[in-house]
């Protein structure tokens, strides 16, 4: 009867197999651990996108829609990104699990590492601002984007109801300004009865969103005018600094800098005649 050593040995001469060199099992090893890397950016990533959406869903815009709480949650849930969340998020705690020693871990603390490392990633990424930058990226590079995730703008464009939003092409005057909705049709919308605290300024190529009533086959009657960013106001500054230009910018600035040394200057003197009014009192 033929020893297992030798039946061993004899196998491994008939299939010529040779022992793989120590590289191999480490680039299999750092491939692992780069792919591992790659899901957690990713699902990052996707985090980032469906956190921007949600932070700029209005979620008081669904009384103008005549449907539910509930309902206005399924339109404008980004599903297209919890879907890529989801796989990415597995995909990483496959890898994990495949490196040298995630064996030795249990299921749950494997997926909760990727699910943690995933969307502390995507939050912080978010505080930085970079909401709308990943948003447009996505537009450029994923095919049929508009179409899978254009939830939010498709909430927004029902003039029927009082919804209208778009990009800002051109100002008539103080008060009119003409903007193309998601669908290219242009609006001439009227702002002369927008309170102050529902306004903004009005700068071609910006993007906004409009509650108000439709007046005419492509005219609109604006009551309250919102950013379509709303998360950072720095951001919103930086889009209005773009499209202004340099010299009008600069202007509104040196504006509301004249206006702020006036504020400063009033406020000094009502100081000083507080003052001299109290020194009248102890004399």
């Amino acid at each position: 009867m033929e020893k297992l050593s030798d039946r061993i040995l004899r196998e491994i001469k008939e299939k010529k197999v040779a022992p793989k060199p120590k590289m191999f099992f480490l680039l299999k090893n750092y491939s692992v651990w780069a792919l591992f890397v790659l899901s957690i950016i990713v699902g990052g990533i996707a985090f980032l996108i469906i956190l921007f959406n949600l932070i700029n869903s209005d979620w008081d815009v669904y009384k103008y829609l005549g449907s539910g709480y509930f309902q206005y949650i399924f339109l404008i849930m980004p599903y297209f990104w919890l879907v890529i969340l989801g796989l990415f998020l597995f995909v990483a705690y496959y890898n994990y699990r495949h490196t040298k020693k995630g064996y030795q871990y249990k299921v749950y603390k494997v997926f909760l590492l990727s699910v943690v490392l995933s969307l502390v990633l995507g939050a912080g990424l978010f505080v930085f601002g970079l909401g709308e930058e990943a948003e447009q990226e996505a537009v450029k590079f994923v095919p049929h984007y508009q179409t899978l995730t254009g939830h939010r703008m498709r909430a927004w464009h029902h003039p029927e109801q009082g919804l209208l939003a778009g990009k800002i092409i051109k100002l008539e005057n103080d008060h009119l300004f003409d903007l193309e909705d998601c669908q290219g049709v242009v609006w001439l919308v009227d702002t002369s009865e927008v309170e102050k605290e529902h306004l903004i300024k009005s700068v071609p190529k910006i993007r906004v969103k409009i509650i108000g009533e439709k007046k005419g086959e492509t005219q609109f009657k604006a009551e309250e005018i919102r950013p379509w960013v709303k998360a950072h106001a720095n951001h919103n500054k930086k889009m209005m600094q773009q499209h202004m230009g340099k010299k009008e910018w600069n202007n509104h600035q040196e504006d509301g800098g004249e206006k702020e040394a006036d504020h400063c200057e009033h406020k000094q003197d009502g100081e000083h005649c507080h003052k001299e009014s109290e020194a009248h009192k102890n004399n």
